[in-house]
């Protein structure tokens, strides 16, 4: 969700206001004006300052903004702010969903490039709840169209309110930077001091930190759609790419795979035994307490999907912000990414979390 305060906004002024509908407020603003998730294609050329960017609406495949990026010197023929308002209106009706009965103009801003003049024209409608407006931007570069954005306007003494840091956020941010700082000296501690008694077969805890970063690396290339996106055609392709590899790919590769090594460190040493019922022989007399906490899990999940959807039919109109936070599957393969990689890497990674979790609350606390 590219901004939340916009929801947020136009939930908190339905609710103060009988006479709006909150779900059809928001229907009409992200299904009519706007879209909450959009995919954005890039067209360049490596080495020229020129390329076009098209946000398309993930629901219907319709397009939903553009824009093209030309370098300051490049030549088009100009026209003055009258006649650019009149290209504005006439592509926004023709191609955009404008109505320009429902819109008056907002500001009209002219810049002077070297070999051109381009003009950005925003239009605004009527405030549609509390004071929010649906908002077109359009630039005209020379004479042809640059861009098209489709956003809201909100209220910027709300917008300070809403972005400002309450005490209890503070309280929040420090408490759980401590907690973290406080389990992390204790985690390391642990280890340091049962690594002075314990045997440690280095091999396999070496086999499981590769095992986790070969999942770690599938998962990293299921999700590089987006690779070249940060690509600046100034530069060269092969610099993006080796850049990228480089700093996001092999570090973070590198930082799990020691992040990973600890862990089976850790729980090796403050369970010991434990990966031994793995073995074929002694792992038969766990299935059935597995089986059951699977069950018992599946319970829990299920039970809070009830309530959820039990809220919802008896407050219609309370919607919970968490909704908002969901995101498109952004990798070539959703299901491996949403499914798959969790179930074989996070739910093991996650156990022997706990189990040192488990370690230090007892030794500690």
């Amino acid at each position: 969700w590219r901004n939340l305060k916009y929801p947020h906004y136009f939930i908190e002024q339905s609710n103060n206001d009988p006479t709006k509908n909150t779900l059809e407020v928001l229907n009409e603003a992200y299904t009519n004006h706007d879209a909450p998730h959009q995919w954005n294609v890039r067209f360049y050329k490596p080495g020229e300052i020129r390329e076009y960017q098209i946000d398309i609406d993930l629901r219907n495949g319709n397009v939903g903004e553009y824009e093209r990026t030309l370098a300051d010197t490049t030549f088009l023929p100009s026209v003055d702010a009258d006649s650019a308002l009149i290209i504005a209106e006439s592509e926004l009706e023709e191609k955009w969903g404008f109505n320009n009965s429902l819109y008056s103009l907002k500001e009209i801003k002219s810049e002077e490039k070297e070999n051109r003049t381009d003009h950005e024209i925003t239009f605004q409608s009527d405030e549609f709840v509390g004071k929010a407006r649906y908002l077109y931007r359009i630039t005209i570069q020379g004479n042809s169209v640059g861009s098209v954005y489709k956003m809201f306007w909100i209220p910027e003494e709300w917008e300070r309110e809403y972005e400002k840091n309450t005490m209890g956020s503070q309280i929040r941010l420090i408490y759980s930077i401590l907690i973290y700082i406080v389990f992390t000296i204790l985690i390391f501690y642990s280890v340091l001091k049962l690594l002075k008694t314990s045997d440690i077969p280095w091999k396999y805890i070496l086999l499981g930190a590769i095992a986790f970063i070969s999942i770690e690396l599938i998962d990293y290339i299921n999700e590089s759609t987006a690779f070249m996106s940060g690509y600046d055609t100034e530069k060269l392709v092969a610099e993006h790419v080796v850049s990228n590899i480089l700093d996001d790919y092999a570090m973070g590769l590198a930082f799990n795979g020691l992040i990973c090594a600890i862990a089976i460190l850790a729980a090796y040493m403050m369970w010991p035994g434990m990966y031994s019922s793995f073995l074929k022989k002694k792992r038969k007399i766990y299935l059935k307490d597995a089986l059951t906490t699977s069950l018992v899990a599946c319970g829990f999940i299920a039970f809070i999907g009830l309530m959820n959807n039990l809220i919802t039919v008896i407050f219609p109109n309370w919607i919970s912000p968490g909704v908002f936070y969901y995101q498109p599957s952004e990798t070539f393969f959703p299901a491996f990414g949403e499914f798959v990689i969790p179930i074989i890497a996070g739910t093991p990674f996650w156990a022997l979390v706990g189990i040192i979790l488990l370690y230090v609350h007892r030794h500690y606390f």
